[in-house]
């Protein structure tokens, strides 16, 4: 059995033509989605926490323009339309300066967690009384 060497030459294309498998910035973009993705989740287990708090009077919605819209369908909407078009700004500015979109995003995910921790000690606490 002979093995032709001409077929299998497409496998090793990338590599034969000096090309770089590993790409820096293809991992710089997979670390941005990984940001973007985790402050989405985090915005709406933020609105979900926030719905459940207030509907259950263990705490109150501290945004003067979301109070009206909490208990609504709007008030998630509304959570998820911001978090989509801070991330929409966030990939724009990274096109141009990623290690700006990239703190960025760092201190909104932090921010968010803060947010999210807050909610839920109010959560837990809301169960001692």
């Amino acid at each position: 059995m002979t093995y032709s060497t001409a077929n299998n030459n497409h496998i090793f294309s990338q590599v034969d033509s000096g090309k770089d498998i590993y790409s820096p910035r293809r991992a710089q973009r997979y670390n941005l989605l990984i940001l973007w993705g985790s402050l989405f989740a985090l915005v709406v287990a933020d609105g979900i926490l926030t719905e459940y708090l207030v509907a259950y009077r263990f705490g109150v919605e501290s945004n003067p323009f979301l109070i009206a819209l909490v208990g609504n369908l709007g008030f998630l909407l509304l959570k998820c339309a911001g978090a989509a078009l801070a991330i929409f700004f966030l990939q724009d500015i990274s096109k141009r300066n990623y290690k700006l979109a990239l703190s960025a995003s760092i201190l909104f995910v932090l921010f968010y967690i803060l947010i999210v921790f807050w909610n839920l000690f109010a959560f837990l606490n809301g169960f001692s009384y």
